[in-house]
């Protein structure tokens, strides 16, 4: 018997010396769910599909123990799921770069015996920015001037060192400061992708 990662070969001979048969035996499953194609050994209870959006290399978890990392096309087999009880399926993001975000990392799940789920953890990119405010005379905003970015009708407070982050933004966007005789606004483009949050500034904002 031979048994590899996605099938147990198994094979022998009988019979006389005169008088031999041989035989030869293979298991294993193949699955198709969400356009993509699995192969692992043979799948007796049930399994789960695992799917992040076409994101890869998100390690995925069962009941607290790590199956795998998801593929190219973001997809991940669990051939061993246990069929009727609510399992613990969890993503690991910690390791994701901060242009990236799950908005759910764990789910439970009850498959019926022999048979599979879709289990979906949508992964999207995000764009982030770091501004840093000053005054006229280039000194840090005071800690807790209101900011405001335009098209996302998001709202933050500078904190220190005039420093203020807003993630969710779009291609083009235009934060705006007007508290008292604080009025000032910048515009400014991100690309798709932004691995760590972009910094812009230091932006003057005349008092």
């Amino acid at each position: 018997t031979w048994i590899n990662r996605v099938s147990t070969l198994s094979g022998g001979y009988y019979g006389s010396r005169d008088d031999r048969h041989s035989w030869f035996e293979a298991a294993g499953s193949v699955v198709l769910m969400d356009n993509s194609l699995f192969f692992a050994r043979q799948i007796n209870d049930a399994f789960i599909v695992v799917s992040t959006g076409n994101y890869p290399n998100i390690a995925v978890n069962y009941e607290n123990r790590k199956v795998g990392v998801t593929d190219k096309n973001g997809h991940l087999l669990i051939p061993w799921a246990t069929a009727w009880y609510p399992g613990k399926v969890t993503l690991d993001t910690l390791p994701l770069p901060t242009d990236t975000e799950a908005l759910t990392v764990e789910k439970r799940i009850a498959v019926r015996e022999g048979s599979g789920a879709l289990v979906d953890f949508p992964v999207n990119r995000v764009r982030s920015a770091t501004l840093v405010f000053v005054d006229a005379r280039g000194q840090p905003l005071p800690v807790g001037t209101p900011v405001e970015e335009v098209n996302s009708k998001q709202r933050g407070l500078v904190g220190y060192d005039g420093v203020v982050w807003f993630s969710h933004l779009g291609r083009h966007n235009e934060v705006k400061i007007n508290a008292g005789e604080l009025r000032c606004s910048i515009q400014f483009e991100l690309p798709s992708s932004t691995p760590v949050p972009q910094r812009i500034g230091p932006v003057s904002c005349p008092s």
